[in-house]
């Protein structure tokens, strides 16, 4: 489902839910802070309120001048939906919260962007990750055959892998993280290339030994990682995709020291929270 605001979109994207986070699985819990509590209180609101009596209390000039007469989502999602709301991070100024909704098997994950006002907490932005229809009709189709050949198995994991939660993937990474490494290491040393996909095709093309070129697609179909991606004025700033479609992608980020971390909500990244150290899970769109 596609909302059209004036001079923005809201989109209505499908994933598919963790069943327990990283941090559950760990066997750690955490209290939120009262300030924590007070801005998922705003994020609730916003999605389980049909109307926003006093949007001035609750939206920036800004984004109300964005969301015109769109309703908020309490006034799109079914009555009674499920909200599993979580901060992802927040600082004195800026807060970023993210809300799965929805069916446990195909849940929308949206970003809900926060800043302090005049004292008071705001919503300032909102985007969603966004899969067509026609990924999940594809993938179910897939995951219901058996005997797949190894190549038709691997576009299979990757499109599972890229409508997961944000748990699954951080869980994946823990999983393989000593793959992971290995797979950097391999690709960021080879410093003229700036892009590597499955298939073993490089950028620019033919840049790699044979040898090479068969370890590295080996390394990434093992992981479900569909492309390493970087530019040369960065090297040090490297995409390991998973997947997706379009703008619309989700995979690891590799930084370097001399990397510079994209502003989240503001640039192509909507959503990013640290697996490791220099390591972060990441959804464009």
């Amino acid at each position: 489902m596609r909302l059209q605001m004036r001079g923005a979109t809201i989109v209505i994207a499908c994933a598919a839910m963790a069943t327990a986070s990283v941090a559950a699985a760990q066997g750690k819990t955490t209290t939120p802070s009262a300030e924590s509590q007070s801005i998922g209180a705003v994020v609730h609101r916003f999605f389980a309120d049909s109307v926003l009596p006093d949007r001035s209390s609750m939206l920036t000039p800004r984004f109300d001048t964005l969301m015109d007469t769109t309703p908020p989502p309490g006034a799109i999602l079914p009555h009674g939906a499920r909200l599993v709301i979580r901060e992802i991070s927040h600082d004195s100024a800026n807060a970023i919260f993210e809300t799965e909704t929805g069916p446990e098997t195909h849940f929308a994950d949206w970003y809900t962007y926060l800043v302090r006002d005049a004292g008071k907490w705001k919503i300032d932005n909102l985007r969603v990750f966004e899969l067509p229809p026609a990924h999940y009709l594809i993938l179910d189709s897939l995951e219901v055959k058996k005997n797949l050949p190894d190549s038709v198995a691997f576009v299979r994991d990757r499109m599972r892998l890229s409508a997961s939660s944000n748990a699954v993937l951080k869980a994946h990474f823990a999983a393989h993280k000593a793959a992971m490494l290995k797979l950097a290491s391999m690709f960021e040393s080879h410093t003229a290339i700036t892009g590597f996909d499955e298939s073993g095709a490089t950028i620019p093309a033919n840049a790699l030994p044979e040898r090479d070129r068969k370890a590295l697609s080996a390394a990434m179909h093992a992981l479900g990682i569909g492309a390493a991606l970087r530019k040369l004025d960065a090297l040090q700033c490297v995409r390991y995709k998973i997947g997706g479609v379009d703008e619309a992608t989700v995979g690891y980020m590799h930084f370097g020291a001399s990397c510079a971390k994209p502003v989240v909500g503001r640039e192509d990244v909507m959503y990013m929270e640290r697996v490791a150290p220099d390591w972060y899970v990441y959804r464009t769109g």
